[in-house]
């Protein structure tokens, strides 16, 4: 119970750095809006999967890509953020299912 209840903590706590960062350290383009949906933490917390939204999808390669290119920089930023000794590997899934709306 401990262990879930704490790498659930670690994926809301993940959340909020990555969307923070994404606001104050990225540059995207005029017209393009993106989104944390989720993000997905092993019990282990050794890794995470960051679940994002991108409108419009002519987007999704480009940011995707950038994203994919600043991993380190994204993992700095959440280790220093959230006073971790080791960030999770970090993967960022493109989740535009807008069916479910």
């Amino acid at each position: 119970l401990c262990m879930s209840f704490r790498h659930l903590q670690m994926s809301e706590l993940i959340q909020k750095g990555v969307a923070d960062i994404m606001l104050k350290e990225i540059d995207f383009p005029k017209g393009c809006l993106v989104t944390v949906i989720r993000v997905e933490t092993s019990k282990d917390c050794k890794e995470a999967k960051i679940y994002i939204s991108i409108l419009p999808n002519a987007f999704i390669g480009k940011i995707l890509t950038l994203f994919n290119k600043r991993k380190s920089f994204f993992k700095h930023l959440i280790c220093k953020k959230l006073s971790l000794k080791h960030s999770p590997e970090i993967e960022f899934i493109i989740e535009n299912d807008y069916d479910n709306i």
